[in-house]
């Protein structure tokens, strides 16, 4: 159904999105089989086995995303798993730093769908991956067997959960739930490595730096610390309890790299201090994607000519796609001359969405070269993700020669309009003012809901040279498009302009109640703009 923007788990007949509906080319940037991988996992968590009520919504949405997870694993390796868990980690985090932070088993809530958010998704997913480790392989899958046995064709409470839990392993793990499902937030690790010649030991002090209250404590966990050097591996696991401690191993020799939580294995934010010897030996030699590309953004810190080079020798050999994205916006992330260099000569890599990211991370650079290097790939590529993105790139350089290149591109038919939509950001990108009407158009019907949401998207960027853009984006908050509706008010909420606030506070009574959702966030963050500009002028 083209009215979906994802699935819906109705029991024996799931309802897609009809964008799953993929053909040859898109299928080089775009795989859907994590969506339907997700909805099936609902007839199990969802429909056989439900949550009684939507504070314990987790269960069944942190269950389906953690499916995802294990199909993947299974289907594309566990390289392909973990990078899905890291892009989860990353978009809970976002909201949790940037809008709230909140227990997964919440029951103070406004609308009742405002708990599947990203708490309850991925977190919740997280949550379930560090039980699966924590019970170990077989154990998981027992549970998992005797919770839908047990409880099938009911609703169900996570206090039925850790009670299967305790029966099947006669394990009391109410600590970790309390922790990690009744209280906010995850650890925040700061760690500091020194090596001491004389006792031959490796020091490790971990100090945990999160906002620590009543409602997000010290976090109790164990923790793998694993060390390499020359042809020997040793692994440690400690106990983390308080908010420092200071370890001591002792070790064959020097290592060559410590990792702390080497696998990944709890949700958590860290920095690492340690030789930049180490960060260089894991980018090359780490174990799994994620460690290698973890390592990029420290070795892309340094800037000298040595690391730039190894950066770009590692991006060349890395066998997995995501790890080589994250090692590229590494490399992007130093603006010289030599790193616009290396990432010019990424351009013949093979895999269409690490070369998608190659050209994103060039349209950084203000650079003169930049535009004969990115118009070929604008005209045609075979990915349409990697022609969208040159479109893009193209615009945001601001050379008013590439401008019919990008209107030529407005009329080509792809999956989603991913080309033309991408034409479209570059033309907004150019903040020429002949583009303005092109926008405007695109905004309205009949464009598809893909034109039309770049194109409110671009006109909100336009706010500094056209200030009508606020009155326009207005207009459309009773579109009957909902995904229309609904991102025009975001983005006026964003603005924070006050001429916003007559539509916006009639939104607020809106008989839908996203709408009214949404409007609320809009109309307090105006307000709050509004009151720290009348502070500054106190």
């Amino acid at each position: 159904m083209a009215e979906y923007p994802g699935g819906m788990e109705h029991t024996t007949c799931t309802t897609q999105t009809d964008a799953i509906l993929i053909d040859k080319r898109a299928a080089l940037d775009n795989d859907l089989d994590l969506l339907v991988a997700h909805e099936l996992a609902h007839q199990w968590f969802g429909d056989l086995v439900t949550c009684r009520d939507w504070s314990h919504a987790w269960l069944n949405e942190g269950f389906a995303t953690y499916f995802e997870v294990l199909f993947q694993k299974h289907d594309k390796g566990g390289d392909e798993a973990d990078y899905e868990l890291y892009h989860n980690a990353k978009v809970y985090f976002d909201e949790e730093s940037r809008r709230y932070r909140r227990p997964i088993v919440c029951n103070t809530f406004k609308y009742p769908w405002t708990v599947f958010d990203r708490h309850t998704y991925e977190k919740g997913c997280w949550v379930l991956r560090m039980l699966h480790n924590e019970l170990g392989e077989d154990l998981w899958w027992k549970v998992i067997n005797h919770y839908l046995r047990k409880f099938r064709d009911q609703s169900v409470e996570t206090a039925d959960l850790i009670e299967t839990i305790e029966e099947v392993s006669g394990r009391n793990l109410k600590p970790f739930f309390d922790q990690w499902i009744f209280k906010n937030g995850h650890p925040s690790f700061r760690l500091h490595y020194g090596w001491d010649a004389k006792t031959k030991k490796g020091n490790l002090w971990v100090l945990q730096t999160q906002d620590i209250s009543q409602d997000c404590p010290l976090f109790k966990t164990s923790v793998e610390v694993r060390f390499t050097g020359p042809g020997w591996t040793k692994n440690f696991k400690e106990k983390i309890s308080e908010k420092e401690h200071r370890f001591s191993f002792r070790l064959p020799s020097e290592p060559f790299n410590v990792e702390f939580d080497p696998d990944h294995l709890i949700l958590k934010k860290m920095t690492l201090r340690k030789p930049q010897k180490m960060w260089a030996f894991q980018l090359i030699k780490g174990r799994s994607a994620w460690s290698r590309f973890a390592a990029a953004a420290p070795v892309a810190q340094w800037g000298d000519a040595a690391s730039l080079e190894m950066l770009e020798r590692a991006i060349r050999r890395e066998p997995f796609w995501g790890a080589a994205c994250e090692m590229v916006r590494a490399l992007g992330s130093v603006k010289t001359e030599s790193a616009f260099q290396r990432l010019k000569g990424l351009l013949k890599i093979k895999n269409p969405k690490v070369r998608r990211v190659v050209i994103e991370a060039l349209s950084q650079f203000s650079h003169p070269a930049a535009g004969p290097l990115l118009a070929p790939f604008a005209r045609r590529d075979p990915s349409l993700h990697v022609q969208a993105e040159a479109c893009r790139a193209l615009g945001a350089l601001r050379d008013p020669k590439w401008l019919p290149l990008l209107r030529s591109k407005l009329k080509e038919r792809s999956y989603r309009d991913v080309v033309s939509s991408g034409a479209l950001s570059g033309l907004a990108s150019s903040r020429d003012v002949s583009a303005l009407e092109i926008l405007r158009r695109n905004s309205l019907p009949p464009h598809s809901a893909y034109h039309r949401l770049t194109a409110i998207r671009a006109l909100s960027d336009y706010y500094k040279i056209w200030p009508d853009a606020v009155p326009w984006i207005c207009n459309l908050i009773t579109d009957p498009d909902e995904r229309v509706n609904l991102y025009a008010i975001t983005l006026l909420g964003q603005l924070e302009d006050e001429r916003a606030l007559g539509a916006l506070q009639t939104a607020q009574k809106d008989p839908n109640s996203r709408v009214r959702a949404y409007a609320d966030e809009a109309v307090e963050k105006i307000s709050a703009g509004i009151e720290a500009k009348n502070n500054k002028k106190k």
